[in-house]
């Protein structure tokens, strides 16, 4: 197996070898959860004064930066 030149590639590549155990892993999504927190569609469209449409247009258009978990999609504000 070829080694992962980034650092994202490796990440995935020790996950999926068990290089993480299950209490890691939920620790890095902790920090990351915190450190970009996500707001969702209704959250940010309040923040900033705007409709949802208009935040489903702004994702549209790539204007924001999001993650689709859960069945859900989340802003990274």
């Amino acid at each position: 197996m070829e080694t992962p030149t980034n650092i994202a590639q490796r990440y995935i590549q020790a996950s999926e070898t068990k290089g993480f155990n299950y209490t890691d892993e939920l620790n890095i999504l902790n920090y990351l959860l915190n450190k970009f927190k996500p707001l969702s569609k209704t959250e940010y469209a309040k923040r900033e004064g705007i409709s949802v449409p208009a935040v489903n247009d702004r994702l549209k258009r790539g204007k924001l930066m999001y993650v689709e978990m859960i069945g859900r999609t989340f802003i990274m504000a």
